[in-house]
């Protein structure tokens, strides 16, 4: 099994970036611009990991986590930030305290992305999820 990965960025560099990073390692990618869009396409398509940006247009990315919690508990979720705010400090706390999340900074560290990746799916896996 191929895992597929729902990238959330509204930044079309990043997108694309970080799609070819994950395609050149085997992983299946879908590209979205907005929490809403995200919602979305997780109605319709099950998704391995999420990785998700803080900073989105409209539902911001704690918000569009969430709904991802709400409607898919065993997806995990990385979320991405350029940014060192209150609110990815408070989260990356939050973050170390669940096996289901984990936060990075951009500019994004290849190696600790696929890290975080396969230690995430494999934790997914393990509670049930395909």
């Amino acid at each position: 099994m191929t895992p597929l990965i729902l990238i959330v960025d509204d930044e079309p560099q990043i997108q694309m970036l970080i799609q070819a990073i994950l395609e050149d390692k085997g992983y299946k990618t879908e590209i979205c611009d907005c929490g809403e869009k995200a919602l979305e396409l997780m109605a319709d398509i099950e998704f391995n990991l999420v990785l998700l940006d803080l900073n989105l247009p409209g539902l911001n990315g704690i918000e569009v986590s969430e709904k991802i919690k709400e409607n898919s508990p065993n997806t995990p979720i990385i979320f991405i930030t350029g940014l060192s705010t209150a609110e990815a400090m408070s989260l990356e706390s939050d973050c170390k305290g669940k096996d289901d999340m984990e936060l990075m900074y951009k500019p994004i560290d290849t190696a600790k992305l696929y890290e975080n990746i396969e230690n995430l799916i494999n934790i997914s896996l393990k509670k049930g999820k395909s």
